[in-house]
């Protein structure tokens, strides 16, 4: 049995030696090779790294820039809201203030009389026809 174990360890081992590139199986040119091409393929990486990392950091200086402004301007939109709300309040006060005005003078106009309607009631007085006597005929019955 122990001898049996021992043959397929051996043939496991071949089995692997034979799927495992010879790069990595012992010729030092070909591992300097690939270790020199791997060291490129990092550097190429890390100057990649290195500046996508400054490209961010643009972009992260240009965010706050935006930002600041954005501030800024919401700041002075918010500054003249409330010019805006208090002028309203203002003219709202005016107006009420002009509706009153109005009411009263319309309640003056009507509590006296006009000059127009002191001589129509004086004509009316003087035109009005006596108790007892006929009432005048109608203008339509003289013109017949």
């Amino acid at each position: 049995m122990e001898l049996k174990a021992r043959l397929e360890l051996q043939d496991t081992t071949i089995q692997r030696l034979r799927e495992t590139p010879r790069a990595v199986r012992g010729r030092p040119e070909d591992n300097s090779r690939e270790v020199q091409a791997l060291e490129e393929q990092i550097k190429g990486l890390q100057h990649s790294l290195k500046s996508e990392q400054q490209q961010r950091t643009l972009l992260a200086e240009d965010f706050v820039r935006e930002e600041e402004k954005l501030k800024a301007n919401n700041e002075e939109l918010s500054q003249q809201l409330a010019e805006l709300q208090e002028l309203l309040v203002d003219n709202a006060a005016t107006a009420t203030q002009k509706e009153v005005d109005v009411q009263r003078h319309l309640q003056e106009l009507q509590a006296e009389p006009s000059t127009g309607e002191t001589e129509m009631s004086a004509q009316t007085e003087h035109m009005q026809i006596p108790e007892g006597a006929e009432d005048p005929k109608p203008i339509e019955e003289e013109m017949q």
